[in-house]
């Protein structure tokens, strides 16, 4: 077996693995009634699409600023740069895994919420990147950066991971 191909499925196992705590963890949420459950299972694809694009689009807007900024700082032997440009790298595969999602999402496949799955991970992911990156950096902006990526990343994997885990259920093909 290719050894690439094993640290892939060992990864995969892994976040199947947090997917049972996660829905565990979520499922002592408040529950949205049926019928709003279905409304979400109608839109989740093109929500997927829309952010998924628009991450694509900030993801390589940003990768190229990082790009350009990154040059002095590692000339200089700083490397918050090349930490920032993995969060890049990291929050552009999620966007890629939103897109991938569409298709899988509009079928009930549980491929597509897997994507989002995937997706929901990286994006907790390149947040505690950034945060290390800011802090590597020594970022002139300190707490009023780092403080800030932490909240809106901890917001964003509660209701993100909420809403995917209310409508797990649906997508079972």
């Amino acid at each position: 077996m290719n050894t690439e191909n094993k640290g892939v499925q060992d990864v995969l196992k892994m976040a199947h693995g947090w997917e049972k705590q996660l829905a565990d963890f979520f499922a002592k949420f408040p529950h949205v009634p049926e019928s709003g459950r279905k409304v979400i299972v109608q839109i989740l694809p093109w929500l997927a699409l829309v952010f998924g694009i628009l991450g694509i689009i900030a993801a390589v807007a940003g990768g190229l600023i990082m790009s350009i900024l990154s040059i002095p700082a590692l000339l200089t032997g700083n490397i918050g740069g090349l930490v920032m440009f993995t969060a890049v790298i990291v929050s552009l595969t999620a966007a890629i895994l939103e897109v991938l999602a569409f298709k899988p999402l509009q079928t009930g496949m549980k491929k597509g919420w897997n994507f989002l799955y995937y997706a929901l991970l990286l994006g907790i992911i390149s947040t505690l990147i950034s945060i290390l990156g800011n802090t590597v950096n020594g970022s002139v902006y300190g707490m009023t950066v780092i403080v800030p990526t932490l909240i809106s990343g901890a917001i964003g994997f509660i209701i993100g991971g909420w809403i995917l885990f209310e409508v797990r259920g649906h997508f079972t093909k």
